[in-house]
């Protein structure tokens, strides 16, 4: 788990500007259960009314396709954790960082509070969440159980 530090992502994202051939745009309904996306706001929400109205999220595409996108995972008073997803033709361009710059960008307009959580291991969430100014804050132990064999 992650604490934001508002100075240093400002920091970072006075730096940052689109490539060419890439787009920023909020998600809208059509976006809300993409097929082939894992980590998708499907997956935390009930419909996509009930996902724009909670804090929605903003994609990047590439070629009108949509590479990465950051997303409202969970929202709580002035929180809103944020959940990010790439797909695998995409990976280590730096989408994910454009996509969740996005989404922390309309956070701190709304005076929403970013919240990043992720397993230790997850390192490109992890190394993300730092590259965003995020800087580790509590670590919470994360037992993986055993399959059970089945005689």
């Amino acid at each position: 788990n992650f604490r934001f530090d508002s100075t240093r992502y400002a920091a970072r994202r006075a730096q940052l500007s689109l490539p060419p051939a890439v787009e920023a745009r909020p998600l809208g309904a059509d976006d809300f259960a993409l097929p082939d996306i894992s980590v998708s706001p499907h997956k935390f929400w009930r419909d996509a009314d009930q996902f724009l109205a909670h804090g929605g999220g903003w994609c990047i595409e590439r070629d009108g396709e949509i590479a990465s996108m950051a997303f409202s995972s969970f929202r709580f008073d002035n929180q809103l954790e944020i959940g990010v997803e790439t797909r695998a033709d995409y990976r280590v361009r730096g989408y994910a960082y454009y996509a969740a710059s996005a989404m922390i960008d309309q956070c701190l307009a709304q005076g929403l509070e970013p919240v990043w959580s992720c397993r230790k291991e997850n390192r490109g969430s992890y190394k993300l969440a730092e590259a965003l100014g995020f800087e580790p804050a509590v670590e919470i132990p994360y037992y993986r159980l055993p399959p059970i064999i089945q005689p």
